[in-house]
């Protein structure tokens, strides 16, 4: 595995109330191919550490309390934390962590394992590293009345409102960087590649992650015939 530049990576941490099952969606932050400037932009970060981890926080909070998302009652958004990571994918030095209480879902019957996604596109559609994706834990959208699709006049204000926080965690990056860092797909094929993220789509199906149902310890109730 090769990347053709260094990058941050900003991890959204979350837990699920009761349970010793931990949940994150994640996004890269780089600039031109060659950069080698992550830890020094780490290093920029942690001079107004609290401050820039607050605003990058805020930013994710406000789109997953958005109004067309269903955010599990039972679900904690506990962390954020970023890290620089060297073209090997290994840390480069240790990462900054911000923890705290910042915000709790409000809707009920949210399945642990469902998961409304944020595609994010380059724009492109030939070569490598057009498409990405975060995985939002524990959330789904509205279905159409008697129909298995979300419906239309939902998916696309939660696009805008994913949209709305990649900008806003990049001004609040940007705010303290010298390098000017962007939201970026990365690819570790061959030498690596990467481009930007230009656009956000948001689905009509509600994904399903298996590894998290894998985590919830089951207990069974039983009848006998």
């Amino acid at each position: 595995m090769a990347y053709d530049r260094q990058f941050l990576k900003i991890t959204f941490g979350f837990t699920l109330g009761g349970t010793p099952e931990v949940a994150s969606t994640s996004v890269n932050y780089s600039t031109a191919p060659g950069w080698t400037g992550a830890v020094a932009a780490l290093g920029e970060i942690q001079a107004n550490q609290t401050a820039c981890l607050t605003d990058v926080a805020a930013a994710m909070n406000t789109l997953m309390n958005s109004s067309s998302l269903a955010w599990a009652d039972y679900s904690d958004f506990t962390s954020v934390k970023v890290a620089a990571i060297g073209t090997d994918g290994n840390y480069l030095t240790d990462p900054l962590v911000e923890e705290a209480a910042i915000d709790s879902g409000a809707s009920g019957n949210v399945l642990p394992q469902s998961s409304v996604v944020l595609s994010l596109r380059s724009g492109f559609t030939l070569g490598k590293a057009n498409y990405g994706r975060m995985y939002l834990p524990h959330t789904r959208a509205t279905l159409t009345a008697g129909g298995p699709f979300v419906a239309s006049g939902d998916t696309g204000p939660i696009a805008t409102a994913g949209a709305t926080m990649l900008n806003d965690v990049t001004t609040a990056i940007n705010a303290e960087t010298t390098a000017t860092l962007f939201p970026i797909i990365l690819s570790s094929i061959g030498s690596g590649f990467g481009r930007g993220v230009t656009e956000v789509q948001v689905g009509n199906v509600v994904d399903t992650q298996r590894r998290r149902r894998r985590q919830l310890v089951e207990t069974y109730s039983t009848a006998s015939l």
